[in-house]
């Protein structure tokens, strides 16, 4: 506070400067809350979001994930990603909501189902708890779906189950990031009084518990990360203390079929369920191995016990690859360079030696061939004896055993006249050769010598190749020789392109042309190009591209040779329309069944796949459906499916389709029955082309005389789309599988008899999807701003981005990279002076990386503004205010210190001038931060 009073002499007897009170805003944390953080270790029931799916229907929200069961009425599992910033201040939401999010042919459970567990001592137990989101009023509210709720014992979750979820909270407090993952298990008959829900035997947890660091919670997961497991029963009779449920994951992946940790390595993944918290891990037996000898890259499969907790396996003390395969099997590749010895296996309980050993072929020492291919001076145009020299050395330390075989594959322009080597038995057509005897560490075979006539025609520059194989050869990496050769040109002319290849632009569906006229010495050499590569089998002066898909469009040319010389053709762009724009669908593929020169497996009309009959179905061609408007007019007519009783979900038809470079995934064909087929077949698909997986129901209802269009929405299942092995198939089914009767038989749609020789007929089988848009770099389209602020105060950063989802963030300060701060904000809570410097933010996504610029933080000790430069004439006064650079201060007056008002507001710095003094005696001033 300043004090201007006047003397006798009109001037300044005093200036006392006063610091106003200070009111700071406390702002809460960002929380870590998103979609992608809340399914990170995988989706252990293959759960899906598909509304006809009412055992395991997908929730996927930005608080949780979770497999919801409209049969029981409650999750199966829960999954959620906990960090300290997870937990803030809000209050616990006050009601329970309906899960209006459901679909609508599911039940939705509300609170007032719930009414009356209280009179046989069950609770509303939330599976991710409310305390783990207490950011925001939003977060909170979503853990208050009753979607979220199972019925739970008052002593399990008041008791052991709340102490768990509030040392998990502890845990993250301390440093960590925890992947938590619980549900119910043991479903029998019993429900809550309103019958709603059912009352599960046991309810499970497990926690992973991941140091904070770079990059993501999986990438930090090693076999040393804390798994806790636990199994509880779900009465009133359990205790409060946790450990005493401790328990491996695999015996919960037991008790639900589930299957934890998909989004891990399997060898981790398996470490990682077999341990148990606070135990000492099992020590590991080997009891067998086989087979007990062989040559270095064969797979040893060993058995034992408590072999799931394996970090390593060796042969004679050379580390070797493995695989998990159970707790008691580990399959193992002898490693190169491994002598015969013991193997041992380590794990998190301890290491294991054998007790016999196992045999490496040449124990010695190992096998290394390898084999050079040379040729002298350069070959010309026309040339005859021509040769080229292939030689086999053993570069190991023990002597061959078996056939070595050598194959030599000459370039296009060269012909072999004879091949010869002492002692080796030669195949002239083929180029292959092979010999027996043995080659010693160290030593050579004799050479191979091949000859060669050189084609007049032959390209200036071609390369020899050859291999060689056998002799229990334990390194393939030099098994290959290549022998790059000049040919020298004699005479002629090179080819010169009269008439260039012209762009085009075609529907999907139609066929595009393209045609060259060259002149030069014949014969003239044809290849044709798609964006830079060579096109299987387009070697003639035109090429037609039949069915032509978007995936089609770019540019093509041919590139024109003979003896003297090569010549490039200039790019012909093909454009082809799909008619809705780079979103529209796009047929993958299509099966019109009018091409009838295989009743096994069809060729498709339109793009590119295979099709094939399933477990013993034989097929002929009939009629088609009034869907395919061609004259010829067939449909693919399946029959000779299991006995009665037998063989369910197991013969019917096949189609595998590359998905690459699409999305959004959905199938169309038209079905049709005879009346002693069953009128039930289940459409299958699979990510991997082997391994399928149930998903909609196809039922029949119409008359032998029609046929009946599917569609089916594959959208959302992960890994359908952008999949070179995508797979799907269509197989006859029980109706006990089918709709859940105790009928195991096969039901016909006319109330006729069943019979093996009934048949399903299938027309315009069709693929279709979206294309994949490419990715575009992210862009930055609002810089972190500098600030100021003083110590205690909370600061945020924040960047605005665009470009193709998904964005990540990592902040930095001063160039290095903070943990954890990886969201479009950066909250820094509580500042010290230590914090002020550069902070920036790196904000990437698949096409690449952007870097924000600096945002200078400058931390005070104290929003206190001090006041400088006081003069007084006499008529007014002048002083300067600094505070806390960018914060708005009020400078008041006053004549009794008791009545305050206002003169001036600004941000600081600035300077300010009172000119009305005149006639007065006093006067007071002081400055305001004003938060």
């Amino acid at each position: 506070m300043i004090t201007l009073r006047k003397s006798s002499a009109n001037c300044l007897s005093s200036a006392v400067v006063c610091l106003a009170a200070l009111f700071i805003a406390i702002l809460p944390a960002k929380a870590i809350i998103g979609v992608a953080y809340q399914m990170q270790l995988g989706n252990p029931s293959g759960a899906t979001v598909d509304p006809n799916n009412h055992n395991h229907y997908l929730i996927q929200r930005p608080v949780e994930a979770m497999d919801y069961s409209d049969a029981l009425g409650e999750p199966v599992w829960a999954s959620w990603d906990l960090t300290t910033a997870d937990v803030g201040s809000i209050s616990r939401s006050s009601s329970y909501f309906p899960d209006t999010n459901l679909p609508p042919t599911f039940y939705r459970v509300t609170d007032a189902d719930y009414n009356g567990v209280g009179n046989i001592n069950f609770n509303r137990g939330h599976m991710c708890p409310s305390e783990d989101r207490t950011d925001t009023r939003a977060d909170n509210d979503m853990l208050f779906f009753m979607s979220n709720i199972i019925p739970q014992s008052a002593a399990n979750n008041q008791g052991v189950w709340g102490n768990f979820e509030g040392d998990c909270r502890t845990l993250a407090n301390a440093g960590n990031e925890i992947l938590i993952i619980c549900g119910p298990s043991g479903f029998g008959t019993n429900r809550i009084p309103s019958g709603k829900a059912v009352i599960a035997d046991y309810t499970w947890k497990v926690a992973v518990v991941v140091p904070l660091g770079a990059g993501t919670a999986l990438s930090r997961i090693t076999t040393a990360t804390r798994v806790i497991s636990l199994k509880i029963p779900n009465n009133n009779s359990v205790s409060s203390t946790w450990q005493t449920y401790v328990t491996k994951a695999e015996q919960i992946e037991s008790d639900t079929g589930f299957t934890f940790f998909t989004a891990l390595p399997p060898n981790l993944a398996w470490v990682l369920r077999s341990k148990v918290d606070g135990q000492t891990p099992p020590t590991p037996l080997i009891s067998s191995f086989s087979p007990t000898s062989g040559a270095t890259n064969i797979n040893v499969v060993i058995t034992g016990t408590n072999l799931d907790a394996t970090t390593n396996v060796a042969f004679n003390g050379v580390k070797a690859s493995f695989t998990i395969d159970s707790p008691t099997q580990v399959t193992a590749t002898v490693p190169f360079g491994a002598t015969s010895g013991h193997i041992s296996i380590a794990t998190l309980g301890g290491t294991v030696i054998s007790s016999g050993s196992f045999a490496v072929d040449g124990s010695s020492g190992i096998v290394d061939l390898a084999i050079v291919a040379t040729h002298t001076s350069s070959f010309t145009q026309g040339d005859t004896g021509d040769t080229y020299t292939i030689t086999i050395t053993n570069m190991g330390t023990a002597a061959t055993v078996g056939i070595v075989t050598v194959a030599d594959s000459l370039p296009v322009g060269l012909t072999a006249t004879a091949i010869s080597g002492v002692g080796w038995t030669a195949d002239l057509g083929t180029l292959t050769c092979t010999r027996s005897d043995i080659l010693a560490a160290g030593a050579s075979y004799p050479p191979l010598t091949i000859t060669v006539n050189v084609s007049a025609s032959a390209p200036a520059s071609v390369t020899n190749s050859a291999t060689v194989s056998g002799g229990g050869d334990a390194n393939l990496a030099n098994n290959t020789a290549s022998d790059p050769t000049t040919i020298n040109n004699a005479g002629g002319t090179a080819p010169a392109i009269a008439s260039q290849p012209q762009p085009q632009t075609v529907n999907v569906g139609q066929s595009a042309n393209f045609s060259v006229i060259a002149s030069g010495t014949a014969p003239l050499g044809y290849q044709w190009q798609f964006n830079g590569g060579a096109i299987a089998g387009a070697t003639q002066s035109s090429y037609t591209k039949n069915g032509v898909q978007l995936a089609d469009g770019g540019n093509y040319s041919v590139v024109i040779s003979n003896g003297v010389g090569i010549t490039n053709s200039s790019n012909a762009l093909l454009t082809v329309i799909s008619g809705g724009g780079g979103n529209s669908t796009n047929i993958l593929a299509q099966w019109n069944f009018n091409i009838t020169t295989n009743t096994t497996s069809p060729l498709p009309s339109v793009g590119s796949g295979t099709s094939a009959l399933v477990g013993g179905a034989t097929a002929t061609f009939a009629g088609g459906s009034t869907t395919d408007t061609n004259a010829s007019n067939n449909a693919w007519n399946t029959t000779s499916y299991p006995a009665q009783g037998a063989g369910n979900k197991t013969r019917g038809a096949q189609f595998n389709v590359s998905t690459v470079g699409y999305q959004n995934i959905s199938l169309r064909w038209d079905q049709k029955l005879s009346n002693a087929a069953s009128k039930y077949t289940r459409l299958q698909y699979s990510t991997n082309g082997i391994d399928f997986v149930d998903f909609n129901l196809i039922t029949i209802s119409n008359t032998t005389t029609a046929f009946e269009s599917k569609t089916n929405d594959l959208s959302g299942l992960a890994g359908v789309g952008n999949n070179a092995n995508f797979a799907f198939r269509i197989v006859s089914e029980f109706e006990s599988t089918a709709i859940n009767t105790a009928n195991a038989n096969y039901i016909t749609s006319t109330g006729s008899s069943y019979a093996t020789g009934g048949t399903i007929r299938f027309d315009m089988m069709t693929i279709s999807g979206t294309p994949i848009p490419s990715a575009t770099l992210p862009s930055i389209t609002s810089q972190p701003q500098s600030q100021a602020s003083v110590v205690g105060n909370n600061v945020t950063f924040s960047v605005s981005a665009t470009g193709t989802p998904l964005l990540a963030y990592q902040w930095k300060y001063n160039s290095g990279a903070i943990a954890g701060a990886t969201d479009s904000s950066l909250t820094l809570s509580t500042i010290t002076t230590n914090q002020a410097g550069n902070y920036s933010v790196v904000v990437s996504n698949s096409a690449g990386l952007v870097t924000s610029s600096n945002a200078l933080l400058s931390v005070y000790s104290t929003a206190a503004a001090t006041v400088s430069s006081i003069t007084y004439s006499g008529s007014q006064a002048q002083f300067n205010i600094a505070g806390v650079p960018g914060y708005n201060y009020a400078v008041q007056i006053s004549t009794n210190l008791i009545d305050w008002s206002s003169i001036k507001t600004n941000a600081s710095p600035f300077s300010i001038t009172d000119t009305n003094l005149v006639g007065v005696p006093c006067r007071f001033y002081r400055t305001v931060y004003l938060p």
